[in-house]
């Protein structure tokens, strides 16, 4: 975990410039122990960062790395008004693009599976994408309810519209 550690020092420091990519790329692995090391680093992103943290893309969709956006949007309420539409839309829209840049159809989720002596064994699984969106379409709709969140519902019913539409084109060729 010291390069972990050195990237949280680099993403504090005022003379970072670009601290959404750094986030990004420690989120794309899909480790959930970075994951939580990231959720420490989010108060740390401007507005700027977060767009930045938006265009970095995968071409193919990572649970843990969604869930992670998802929990930042929970999050918003904690955010200035201010900033809270941009950063909102900035993530909503990197949501979206998830499934404009998938390759795959399917969703990789990496979870430990099993410790022998000091080693953790991390295993893939993968998910077709419907039932994935089974899974998180109730929590983004609860979301886009929020009161908190309610001013700017847009980008978060865009994101599902996408989601809804990608998997609709996924069951039509699995049924061809």
């Amino acid at each position: 975990m010291k390069p972990v550690k050195d990237l949280v020092q680099i993403i504090k420091s005022p003379d970072t410039r670009n601290r959404g990519a750094i986030l990004a790329g420690l989120t794309s692995t899909g480790d959930r122990r970075i994951h939580a090391v990231a959720r420490t680093l989010r108060k740390h992103m401007t507005a700027r960062d977060v767009r930045d943290y938006s265009r970095v893309h995968d071409v193919r969709m990572i649970a843990p790395r969604f869930h992670f956006c998802v929990e930042w949007l929970a999050d918003l309420s904690d955010v200035a008004s201010r900033d809270k539409r941009e950063i909102l839309t900035n993530l909503a829209t990197m949501l979206r693009l998830i499934v404009v840049y998938d390759e795959t159809g399917y969703v990789d989720d990496f979870r430990v599976v099993s410790s022998e002596g000091f080693v953790e064994t991390e295993a893939c699984r993968i998910e077709p994408y419907e039932g994935f969106l089974d899974t998180i379409a109730p929590t983004i709709s609860a979301l886009a309810r929020r009161p908190e969140l309610s001013p700017f519902p847009t980008p978060l019913h865009h994101f599902l519209h996408a989601h809804q539409s990608r998997a609709a084109t996924l069951r039509e060729r699995k049924a061809a």
